[in-house]
């Protein structure tokens, strides 16, 4: 709701919380029409987002997982150095800080940075660094056939957003805004935190 880009659709996906996010998201949107409640059964992060893709209605799309922050101006600077790119540019992501459940910043994350065509290149190395940080046009988002689901189904969750990335870079070129405008959330518990899961998840990506 702070972001300096006002002409936004802000869609809560809440996918099956057992708290009281439902409440709480429908109080706030009574006073900001920009807000939009779907509520679905438990299916993870995958199928949440897709809900969200399909749901809306404009040019671009962007991602903030539930425990993350985004900086104010991150949507207003991502519009800014894709607008002005051709559609062979598909997305564009930023760099980010890592922050605790008090919200401070406790570490950096990545510095490398890479723009065009980095398909070969984010193999080796996870440029876009989390889920929260990329900002992409819908109809490419639509065109690779969005999050891939069957992660989940299977019990490796938590790497679709490099699958997804990955399939993006085959096909476009991304643009960066070398800026830490994210704050990723790692704590005790939190998906990103089971790293042994989460090797899981990027053996299989890799090997898909």
């Amino acid at each position: 709701m702070a972001q300096t880009y006002a002409a936004l659709e802000i869609i809560v996906v809440d996918d099956g919380s057992t708290d009281d996010t439902a409440k709480l998201v429908e109080q706030i949107a009574m006073t900001d029409s920009r807000i939009r409640l779907l509520s679905t059964p438990n299916r993870g992060v995958a199928a949440a987002r897709n809900t969200g893709i399909d749901a809306s209605s404009g040019r671009y799309v962007a991602f903030l997982d539930a425990d993350d922050l985004w900086h104010s101006t991150k949507i207003e600077k991502q519009v800014d150095a894709l607008i002005r790119l051709s559609p062979r540019w598909a997305a564009v992501y930023v760099l980010h800080y890592i922050i605790d459940q008090d919200d401070e910043i406790i570490g950096l994350g990545g510095s490398k940075i890479a723009r065009g065509y980095i398909y070969a290149r984010h193999l080796n190395f996870k440029y876009v660094g989390n889920g929260s940080a990329l900002l992409v046009r819908r109809d490419a988002a639509l065109e690779i056939g969005g999050f891939d689901s069957s992660y989940a189904a299977e019990d490796v969750g938590g790497c679709e957003d490099l699958d997804f990335e990955l399939r993006l870079a085959a096909r476009y070129c991304m643009e960066v805004v070398p800026e830490r405008l994210v704050g990723y959330r790692k704590y005790p518990g939190n998906m990103s935190s089971n790293h042994a899961r989460m090797g899981r998840g990027v053996l299989e990506v890799i090997k898909r």
